[in-house]
């Protein structure tokens, strides 16, 4: 009798050990994540302005335009490099540089996001020395009206990926975003 009563306190723990543990690490996980899942949550929500290849946008102090998504072999079995080049005509300075530093990150259609690499591989020097040379999204220095902005940035993505959507925003307006398609 005392064994099955023994058993009966011990499975009683296991399970409220493993209620508290559903319970904990939810709240541990938002608590140690900064922003991280406000921040997620946040841009899951807000609905882009979509824009089409070749068309721009006014947005922030400049008219944005993508200008060209090229697709290089990558150097990994069923990868790609897509060289993403895209411009932004000064408007005005003042309110460019207020809404901070730009951001981007290259997309599809199941939601996946891809970052850019760090620096741009051999294989984009040597087939779009022009992009290679071009200055990356996060430095918008030197902004002057009428002054053209034009910018690279290099992903590295399955080969699977159809149709990749550029995505542009600005540090301190996280709400707001452009997606190149």
């Amino acid at each position: 009798m005392a064994a099955s009563g023994a058993g009966g306190g011990e499975r009683r723990s296991r399970w409220l050990g493993l209620a508290g543990l559903a319970i904990a690490l939810p709240v541990a996980i938002l608590l140690h994540s900064g922003d991280g899942i406000p921040a997620w949550v946040a841009r899951r929500m807000l609905s882009p302005t979509v824009i089409e290849r070749g068309e721009t946008h006014q947005f922030h102090g400049a008219q944005w335009r993508l200008t060209g998504l090229s697709r290089l072999k990558g150097e990994f079995p069923g990868t790609v490099l897509v060289v993403a080049e895209f411009e932004a005509r000064v408007e005005n300075p003042e309110l460019l540089a207020a809404k901070g530093n730009c951001m981007i990150h290259l997309g599809d259609s199941s939601g996946r996001r891809w970052f850019p690499l760090f620096l741009p591989e051999w294989k984009v020097r040597q087939a779009l020395a022009t992009a290679a040379e071009k200055p990356r999204c996060g430095s918008l220095e030197t902004m002057a009206v009428g002054r053209n902005l034009a910018m690279a940035e290099v992903f590295l993505v399955p080969d699977t990926v159809e149709n990749p959507t550029l995505t542009v925003r600005l540090s301190s307006v996280a709400d707001q975003e452009m997606r190149f398609r």
